[in-house]
């Protein structure tokens, strides 16, 4: 149990300045493993419907994505897409890695949000695909050529050149 993340979390969910928060940010990369501590603050607030602070605390999920925020970012994609902190979800997604995520990706291709014209939330999506790079994720990725959105068919096309790429050139 990491006893030092209660008090960082507390601070955090309170209002707080942009620096404030980034300065939290930055000493959590300090006090060690605070996954389990991370994901229980996570559930409460989504169950209390905090969006606010669920969304401070998915931007502090460390990178690359631990397999254990899978469930409650899945959850999120699957069943909460009228709050405002899809773009943070996409950003936990991109490192997670975990193909028990694609269903749940492959399901918010085509969402649209509000105040996104650039479709960046739909890229990042891409890319986390990419990331899992399962038969499963690239035939999603396939599914956004279909998009009516250029940009987003665009971001796949690349994505399949890479992962193609990728797979004729392994490091």
């Amino acid at each position: 149990m990491n006893n030092e993340f209660e008090p960082l979390y507390r601070r955090m969910c309170q209002p707080i300045t942009f620096e404030a928060l980034r300065a939290i940010y930055s000493e959590l990369k300090t006090i060690g493993d605070y996954d389990q501590e991370l994901l229980a603050a996570m559930q409460e607030k989504l169950v209390a419907e905090r969006w606010g602070c669920l969304c401070k605390l998915i931007w502090a999920v460390p990178e690359p994505t631990p397999v254990i925020f899978t469930d409650i970012l899945c959850e999120l994609l699957d069943n909460h897409r009228h709050i405002e902190i899809m773009e943070a979800i996409a950003d936990g997604m991109f490192s997670l890695k975990d193909p028990r995520a694609v269903r749940s990706l492959i399901g918010v291709l085509d969402h649209y949000l509000i105040g996104d014209p650039d479709c960046h939330f739909n890229r990042k999506i891409i890319y986390a695909l990419g990331n899992v790079g399962s038969p499963e994720a690239i035939d999603g990725i396939r599914t956004a050529l279909d998009s009516p959105e250029e940009i987003i068919r665009a971001t796949a096309t690349k994505e399949l050149a890479r992962l193609e790429s990728s797979r004729s050139n392994p490091s």
